[in-house]
């Protein structure tokens, strides 16, 4: 692969290679339409055969029946269209957290990669009190259970005698 790897300089050197033929785009087909990541002329989109196989993973996936596949991508494609997740996302996220947990429900989907991105301390800072609350949790349980337990040993002394 690396001695056959060539950097494409433009949007003309990407159609070139299309017209070729053995050239991969790589797309999400959502419902039966195939949406390509880089821009493709209409004449290169013409040559393009879809492939079924996935490549990637997405964020989320559902176990359905093949008759519940087809009504469920439908209802998931009419709320991304209607716009209540970008919604939800702007709107109710926003009221609900706080100034600084913001930053967090940010998605980066259109991010451009050529220039640099500065990384915030915030997500992290989330993550990191997401740990705290649950080892806190975990050790009043842990203490919880130890306490029962001796409890009930000193029961069990008590009737010994």
């Amino acid at each position: 692969m690396p001695s056959r790897f060539v950097l494409e300089d433009s949007v003309h050197n990407r159609t070139q290679r299309l017209l070729q033929g053995n050239y991969a785009v790589i797309g999400k087909v959502i419902g039966d339409v195939y949406y390509p990541e880089n821009f493709v002329t209409a004449v290169a989109l013409q040559r393009l055969r879809v492939m079924r196989e996935i490549l990637g993973q997405f964020y989320l996936c559902f176990a359905l029946r093949p008759r519940l596949l087809r009504p469920v991508n439908e209802i998931m494609m009419r709320l991304k269209e209607s716009g209540i997740v970008l919604y939800h996302m702007g709107n109710v996220i926003h009221r609900r957290t706080g100034s600084k947990l913001r930053e967090v429900f940010v998605e980066y989907d259109n991010i451009d990669y050529d220039r640099a991105v500065v990384l915030t301390i915030n997500p992290l800072s989330a993550a990191f009190f997401i740990l705290l609350v649950g080892l806190t949790m975990a050790s009043l349980v842990f203490y919880a259970e130890i306490r029962y337990e001796r409890k009930k040993r000193w029961g069990m002394n008590e009737r010994k005698k």
